[in-house]
Order: C-alpha cells, then sequence, then structure tokens
C-alpha cells in the first residue's frame, strides 16, 4: 500500500504538491477558524427532538438576524439539506461540533471534483490542477470557505456547489441517470433555484441515440422526489409548499424595503445585475472618517461586487468558440438560474463577489471546460491576477484592520 502510494506521488508531482500546500493550509484554517452561532447545528439539533424551528425566546436577540418567525418558532429559510447532513454530527457532538470539519471537507470534494470535471473533458493533468486551483482561490469561492463557519448561508452555497459538480462529472463519466437527478434535486434542498440546472440534462439526453423517454424518466424522478421533500418541509413549517420562509425573514430595514416589492420582481433585476456584474470596490478611509484615504484604499463592497472582476477566469468566455452542444446546454440551464437570482428582493448581502452567482458558476465553468481543448496562457494568467486581486481585496477585510468604507 505505501509503494504504491509514494509511486502514484512520484508520477503525479504537481498533485503532491498541490494536496500537501491544502493540507498545510486545512491544518492552518482548522486551527483559527472560528465556529459561529451555527444556525444549522441549531436546526440540526431540533430535529433530533422532533422538531424544525426554535421556539421564540430562546436565540439571542444578536442573533435573531436571517431567521423567520411564524407563529411562536423560529425557522431557518435556507435549504435544509446542509442541516440534515449535520444531525449525526451534532447526535455525537453537539451543537458545539466544528464546523470548519465540514466546511474544509466541501472545500476538498469541490476542488477535485472540478480537477476531474477537465480531465474527463481531456484536459491534461496540468490544467485541471490549474482549473482547480482557479476555482478554489481566484474566484470568490476562497472567501466562501474562509467564512463559511460564520455564515451559515455559505454552507449552503458549498454544499449544492459539491452536489451540482458531482452531477456534471457523473455526466461526463458513467451517466447514471437517476443519479443526476438525485444530486441536482440534492443541490435544490441547499439552494432551491438549482433546480434550473435540470435543463441541461434534458437537453442532453435530446441528443442520446437510445432510450430517451427512459432516460428522461430515470432524471426526472428523482428529481421530484427531493422537490416533493422540500414542498413538505415548507408546508410542515409554514402552512405553504412553495412558504420557504422568506415572506417572514428578520430582516435589516433595507432589505425589507425591498421585499415590500415582491420577493420576485423585474423591480429587483437593475439593483442584483449592477451587483453581480458591473459593481467595482470600496474605498477605505481611515477609523471614523469619510475623506482620508488609507493603505491599502481599496476593500470590497459586502453588498456585492462583479463577478468578473473577482472570478476573472470569465474572461475566457470572449476568447472561446462554442462549438459543441453541451456548452450551449449549460449555458442555457445557467440562464434558467441566473434570470429568476436577478429578480429576487434578497442581494446577498455581507458577500465578497456576488455569492448567488455560485448557483450557475458551475455550468459556466463547465460550458468553457468543454468548449476549450486546454486552459492555455491567458487562462493561467487570468487566475493567477484573480488570486492576486482577491487576496489584495479581502485581506482588510480577513485581518480585521481598522478602517471605514466608502
Amino acid at each position: 500500500m505505501g509503494a504504491s502510494v509514494w509511486g502514484w506521488a512520484g508520477r503525479h508531482k504537481a498533485a503532491t504538491v498541490g494536496i500537501g500546500l491544502v493540507g498545510v493550509l486545512a491544518a492552518i484554517y482548522l486551527a483559527f477558524a472560528g465556529n459561529g452561532y451555527g444556525y444549522y447545528r441549531r436546526i440540526a439539533q431540533a430535529m433530533l427532538g422532533g422538531k424544525l424551528g426554535l421556539p421564540v425566546g430562546t436565540v439571542p436577540a444578536g442573533n435573531l438576524r436571517d431567521f423567520s418567525q411564524y407563529g411562536d418558532t423560529l425557522y431557518y429559510p435556507m435549504g435544509v439539506l446542509p442541516a440534515a447532513i449535520l444531525v449525526p454530527a451534532v447526535a455525537g457532538m453537539g451543537v458545539d461540533f466544528p464546523q470548519a470539519v465540514m466546511v474544509l471537507a466541501l472545500a476538498a470534494a469541490i476542488a477535485s471534483l472540478a480537477y476531474q470535471l477537465a480531465r474527463r473533458r481531456s484536459w491534461s493533468e496540468r490544467d485541471a490542477l490549474w482549473l482547480a486551483a482557479g476555482f478554489l482561490f481566484s474566484s470568490p469561492l476562497a472567501y466562501l470557505i474562509l467564512r463559511a463557519t460564520v455564515f451559515d448561508a455559505y454552507l449552503a452555497h458549498l454544499v449544492s456547489l459539491a452536489c451540482l459538480l458531482s452531477a456534471l462529472v457523473e455526466y461526463n463519466g458513467r451517466r447514471r441517470w437517476w443519479l443526476m437527478g438525485m444530486l441536482v434535486g440534492l443541490s435544490a434542498m441547499s439552494r432551491p433555484l438549482t433546480a434550473g440546472a435540470a435543463v441541461f440534462f434534458w437537453l442532453a439526453v435530446t441528443r442520446e441515440p437510445l432510450l430517451r423517454a427512459k432516460k428522461i424518466f430515470a432524471f426526472t424522478l428523482p428529481l421530484v422526489c427531493t422537490l416533493s421533500l422540500i414542498a413538505a418541509y415548507n408546508f410542515a413549517r409554514f402552512d405553504n409548499p412553495w412558504e420557504a420562509g422568506y415572506t417572514y425573514q428578520l430582516i435589516d430595514p433595507a432589505t425589507v424595503q425591498a421585499r415590500q416589492l415582491g420577493l420576485i420582481s423585474w423591480r429587483h433585476v437593475q439593483r442584483n445585475f449592477t451587483r453581480a456584474f458591473l459593481a467595482g470596490p470600496k474605498l477605505i478611509f481611515a477609523e471614523g472618517s469619510q475623506n482620508i484615504p488609507v493603505f491599502p484604499y481599496i476593500t470590497f463592497d459586502g453588498s456585492g461586487m462583479s463577478l468578473l472582476l473577482t472570478f476573472p477566469l470569465l474572461f475566457l468566455f470572449f476568447r472561446t468558440r462554442w462549438r459543441t452542444p453541451d456548452a450551449g446546454a449549460s449555458l442555457t440551464a445557467a440562464a434558467a438560474i441566473a434570470l429568476p437570482l436577478l429578480m429576487t428582493f434578497a442581494g446577498g448581502d455581507h458577500q465578497f463577489g456576488y455569492r448567488f452567482g455560485f448557483d450557475y458558476l458551475p455550468l459556466l465553468m463547465y460550458a468553457l471546460v468543454a468548449s476549450r481543448p486546454q486552459l492555455g496562457g491567458f487562462g493561467r494568467a487570468l487566475i493567477i491576477v484573480g488570486a492576486m486581486t482577491n487576496a489584495f481585496l479581502t485581506a482588510p477585510a480577513l485581518l480585521h484592520w481598522p478602517m471605514s468604507g466608502g
């Protein structure tokens, strides 16, 4: 066994170095990561007691934000899957289970899946490693991972992302349609609008030479089952299968005003489109000042910042020829997810970049991988620039530098 491991390491030096580096970073992360209030851990604890929420009055006032109050119970409106995953851990170790362990496992899975996806599309090992590193460090994902022990909404993104990437890897492997349907459904149990990824697989089935109806049924049945579970979960909490809790969510006054325009409305599109694709960083001023700039002069805007700035690998879209049917299907599915997201009252506050973009970024990344034979020097340069830019923009917040934003 030991000889085979060393033999693999000798044949895959780049991967070995990458795994070692990630291991060191993981050890540092486990040592210093906070554990936050743990919304999902507390919902998992409630589930162990046969409940789906927490009694009013049991949550400290400072942690009420983001809960939804219905009657005399507080519910967490985010997808249920992360809480369900945490149930065994909370049963064994209590509500103080170190969430960083789950976050690190998801981060490792996401990086591995991005690598596998590129390799299954015949990318070289080097380019596949670059892509995995780029997705991890040259996108808002790194910040999402670093803060997922504090903001539980980030944990939902990580679970959904791992499920969607797993479905795409399976599509480029054995193509078990029932499994792909289940994975898309599980993603929706974490981030409901990612159910739109089903569009990709339905379009893919139309190109299958045999048994199309059987494959559509095999994919759709587990998807419908998981969506039915979501509806039942909503009904058990809010007496309405379509109500996830956002109508009753305890949020800041500015977001309440946006919600009054409608949970889903065209009137939200301009704001959300700006956050997703146009918004830039903000100036840093001396603490207590609004006119004295201080080093490093700019940082990210927590209300949202362009994905083109925080994930510059997307600029490869302008140098890619869309020759494969998979690319078109992937872009169509991404649009099916992105459009309703742009219409939601919530804009993903407390974020680096535009975190809602992770609901469709796996599909955009797959469109690139499916359409290009390799990453190329320009792609590697974009990854380096993105990693450096993101580190520069997030350092002031992560290091808690005293400052005022402008």
